[in-house]
């Protein structure tokens, strides 16, 4: 149901509700018509007002409740699941060399880290999500890879160049992109560096 048509239902049956509710206890005078009339307009917008509230409300809780990612597996989860724990998102491509390069060791990071650290990859390319599905198992990445259908909302620029990593904290901030391919290894000990100066609550400029 469309807004406009949703108040103008509203508007009739309020306005119905009212003829029919005060139409015994009217008399043949003017005034008293005119007085109905008044009474009937201000309880009209007075519950104009809270039905548009309502649908307003609605429609936030809605909105806050959408999935930010789904996968190619089918799942789907919202960035705030995630909350307390740090997140690495893996920018990478098929064309790229570096990036195919990277994933046994991005495999072996989701392995060894997987307790503290959620690890996530989205594609560089806005391909269909079956031929990411097709990609993922042609090159045996483990874990979890984004779709791009319906488009993620990760609150995260583009990188300029691939491979690339950005990292988000467990309270939600963003930092990188971190540019330059990474090993299981490399890529835990970013992981603490950046989780040391989170903690000491030093200003990380994002690059």
């Amino acid at each position: 149901m469309s807004f406009s048509v949703f108040i103008e239902s509203v508007i009739l049956v309020h306005y119905c509700f009212f003829i029919d509710y005060n139409h015994d206890n009217v008399d043949s005078e003017p005034e008293n018509y005119n007085r109905l009339e008044l009474i009937i307009v201000n309880k009209f917008t007075i519950l104009l007002y809270r039905s548009i509230i309502i649908l307003f409300a609605t429609m936030v809780i809605v909105a806050c409740s959408r999935p930010d990612i789904h996968f190619t597996d089918g799942t789907n989860a919202r960035m705030d699941d995630y909350q307390g724990r740090w997140v690495v998102i893996n920018y990478w491509a098929e064309w790229c060399v570096p990036c195919l390069e990277e994933v046994p060791e991005l495999n072996k990071f989701q392995e060894q880290m997987n307790e503290t650290v959620v690890l996530l990859s989205i594609s560089y390319d806005k391909i269909s999500n079956e031929a990411m599905l097709e990609q993922q198992k042609k090159y045996g990445i483990e874990y979890p890879v984004i779709a791009a259908m319906p488009a993620p909302r990760l609150d995260i620029p583009m990188p300029a160049a691939l491979p690339a990593n950005y990292l988000v904290a467990p309270d939600g901030q963003r930092f990188g992109p971190i540019l330059g391919p990474q090993d299981a290894l490399s890529l835990a000990e970013l992981v603490k560096e950046y989780e040391q100066k989170w903690l000491a609550g030093k200003a990380i400029p994002k690059e």
